[in-house]
């Protein structure tokens, strides 16, 4: 029997000045995945280069003139007759009305909270440490009430997250000498059965070129398991304080009242608020929002703060 051909698709990932992106409903005059949620986009013609081709799909699909303006990323995907591999090109507006086709009965700029909202579940995992955790702040606690008192410090920022206790999770992994989790084999078997478990589309996670031990040895053993699978999440990389260098693929803008919700989320880690006072003359919130800033101006965007990302998708 001979293999599926190959066809190739193209899908915009526009984003606009609040960092919410654009997701289409396949209506009722498609053969497939009705009612799903999706980019624009669609099948790159005979001759036709991805540019030109997302360009068209966009104006075709949504009415809307884009500028591409970086790669987000790669998938693929399986049809009864014939293997899909989809490029995905991050965009901004540059003019149009959104206007649907008959392919679409819907349109929505989305956030996280509108996936999770609608059916896309969210599962956040930890891996148990009392690192970070001062003598100053917890004198005479073994490194497991370190840890235990980590964890109700996580559990409190995700309820005022608004995560259900459900889709929070804690592994106990090894660590080492540091009490940082540890690239060995008994971690990377847990990790794998948690990954294969939840069967993610994508994975939020420190990026690997890091001075954390901890986020080398997480982002060396999730892209492990990711060469494993038959169908790998897409990875998304964020750039935290300890980034050593990385590439910007995506990035998500913030303002002013964000920017005081996440302050607020990140006093909720008040071990490492009072480690960050007593070290740096700064708190953890005003840390990791004095990099949010220096993002947003190194793109050189309208909005004060952002969040950056690398993309990475296993065997691309």
């Amino acid at each position: 029997m001979s293999e599926k051909p190959f066809a190739l698709a193209v899908k915009a990932v526009i984003l606009d000045t609040a960092g919410r992106c654009l997701l289409l409903r396949r209506s009722a005059a498609n053969k497939n995945f009705v009612g799903k949620w999706e980019w624009p986009g669609g099948k790159v013609d005979p001759g036709e280069d991805f540019a030109t081709a997302v360009l068209r799909e966009t104006q075709e699909e949504a009415g809307l003139v884009i500028e591409i303006t970086g790669l987000a990323g790669a998938t693929t995907f399986d049809m009864p007759h014939v293997h899909v591999v989809v490029l995905c090109m991050e965009a901004h507006l540059t003019g149009g009305t959104l206007t649907l086709s008959h392919e679409h009965d819907a349109a929505e700029w989305v956030t996280l909270q509108f996936l999770t909202g609608r059916g896309n579940p969210l599962a956040v995992v930890v891996a148990c440490t009392g690192s970070g955790v001062e003598d100053s702040y917890g004198s005479g606690l073994t490194p497991a009430a370190r840890a235990e008192l980590r964890e109700r410090e996580q559990r409190r920022s995700a309820r005022f997250f608004g995560l259900p206790q459900d889709c929070l999770t804690f592994l106990r992994l090894a660590n080492d000498a540091d009490d940082q989790a540890a690239a060995v084999p008994e971690n990377l078997a847990i990790l794998e059965s948690f990954i294969r478990q939840q069967a993610p589309d994508l994975v939020f996670l420190p990026h690997g070129n890091d001075t954390n031990r901890g986020h080398q040895a997480m982002y060396a053993m999730v892209c492990e398991i990711a060469a494993r699978l038959a169908h790998p999440p897409a990875l998304l990389l964020i750039r935290d304080p300890k980034t050593i260098a990385m590439r910007t693929d995506l990035y998500f803008p913030f303002g002013e009242t964000e920017a005081a919700w996440k302050a607020e989320l990140l006093r909720f880690h008040d071990s490492q608020h009072q480690r960050n006072l007593q070290t740096r003359g700064h708190g953890f919130d005003e840390r990791i929002l004095a990099l949010n800033r220096q993002i947003a101006r190194e793109l050189a965007i309208a909005a004060p703060y952002a969040e950056a990302f690398e993309w990475q998708i296993s065997g691309f």
